[in-house]
């Protein structure tokens, strides 16, 4: 029916809401002042590139090998980039463990 598909968008809409206002706390704490708004920039329209990029790709699965192939990729990509996030990425230079000094004294005074 058709409130299924509109529930899993409200439920994917209420789940992404909070992601916005994060990569901006995100770029708060590790860009320097003079490059936070270009590296928002970059990285909000990274959203819209990824959208294109995924209409592609579901289109060359769904064609190549069958529908489903498109909900599967994307599944196993997501849980991919949820563990690297997790090894690679931290609250704060501070927090963060592969930082050298010198680029964590950099962010720290701009």
């Amino acid at each position: 029916t058709i409130s299924s598909p509109m529930l899993c968008r409200a439920i994917h809409g209420i789940a992404l809401g909070g992601s916005r206002p994060a990569m901006h706390v995100l770029w708060s704490k590790w860009a320097p002042s003079k490059d936070r708004s270009r590296l928002s920039t970059i990285s909000g329209s990274g959203v819209y590139a990824g959208t294109v990029m995924a209409m592609l790709v579901s289109a060359v699965l769904a064609s190549s090998f069958d529908w489903s192939w498109a909900f599967y990729f994307f599944g196993i990509f997501s849980i991919v980039w949820w563990v690297a996030w997790q090894i690679f990425v931290s609250d704060s230079p501070e927090e963060h463990r592969c930082i050298s000094m010198k680029e964590r004294d950099y962010i720290m005074a701009t």
